[in-house]
């Protein structure tokens, strides 16, 4: 596929954020470029890199409309820039790490044209390990204790890296661009913001491959931590949103047990351990005892 970063009206902007991932970024790429959908146009958004991936770029890849940024902005910033770029009618995020199957663009297109509704669609995906041949597959599930989409966005993750999503432009432009203050985690506060604004659909289908590896920033809990809970403030201070506010100390308390045990079995980090029961406690006193009696019944 030829990619022309001068298209006058691409259908799709492809964008892929990067910072120090030249021995990756060719196999995203590469992925882009076999696309059997072909009305795209490409942007990488160079996060300031040390590592030579501007000029790597240019010399491997001069038709991509590449923007080198003079300062880092961290992800979210990176992709901001990128969507204000974007001249498609539709938005696909790229990690520079992970890789499409090459129906990727055409069936999520697909879906969205077909739906008029909505304001994104995700399909499934596999993780690897790097360098290694351990794989598992992500596949979405309908879970009915939930009392719509935007209660499991803020108390599940069910969309795990932005590579699997196509976005309508008309729908960020009403919900807004990624906050650049939530370092981890933006995208699932964007994912609430668009379902506020129209549905999300659902495509069954392993199209995406997500690279696992020691630099996943998804790996720094304490981050995690900071981030879930700005998300919950956010979301809860925001005078148009009172139909959960009924469910805030459950959501909480249940995000600060997550990551407690998560912290646990990863570092064995006492104190932060103790710090986010004690989170859990005071945002549902009476759920966390009762949590803790039935282990304790289970356990005699």
């Amino acid at each position: 596929m030829n990619i022309h970063p001068a298209l006058p009206s691409p259908k799709v902007s492809v964008i892929i954020p990067t910072y120090n991932r030249k021995h990756l970024l060719e196999f995203a790429l590469k992925s882009v470029f076999e696309q059997t959908y072909s009305n795209i146009e490409l942007i990488v958004i160079d996060d300031c890199s040390t590592d030579g991936t501007p000029d790597w770029i240019k010399q491997n890849y001069p038709t991509i409309n590449l923007i080198s940024l003079s300062k880092n902005r961290g992800a979210a910033g990176a992709r901001n820039v990128g969507i204000n770029a974007a001249k498609g009618e539709y938005i696909a995020f790229l990690d520079s790490d992970d890789y499409w199957k090459s129906t990727y663009l055409e069936t999520l297109v697909k879906s969205l044209s077909e739906d008029t509704s909505s304001s994104f669609a995700f399909c499934d995906h596999r993780e690897i390990i790097q360098d290694t041949d351990n794989t598992r597959y992500i596949n979405y599930e309908v879970k009915e204790e939930y009392r719509d989409l935007v209660h499991r966005s803020l108390t599940d993750v069910f969309i795990f890296t932005m590579s699997v999503v196509l976005v309508r432009i008309s729908a960020i432009r009403k919900a807004g661009l990624l906050n650049e203050r939530i370092e981890i985690s933006h995208d699932r506060e964007l994912y609430i913001r668009l379902l506020q604004v129209g549905n999300m659909i659902h495509v069954p289908e392993n199209l995406v491959t997500r690279v696992m590896h020691d630099s996943n920033i998804s790996s720094d809990y304490k981050t995690w931590a900071k981030n879930v809970f700005s998300i919950l403030d956010i979301y809860f201070s925001t005078s148009d949103n009172q139909i959960h506010r009924d469910l805030e100390s459950e959501i909480r308390s249940n995000w600060a047990s997550i990551i407690a045990r998560e912290s646990w079995h990863k570092d064995k980090d006492v104190l932060f351990y103790i710090w986010m029961l004690g989170k859990a406690f005071k945002a549902a006193p009476i759920k966390m005892l009762s949590k803790f009696r039935n282990r304790l019944l289970t356990e005699a």
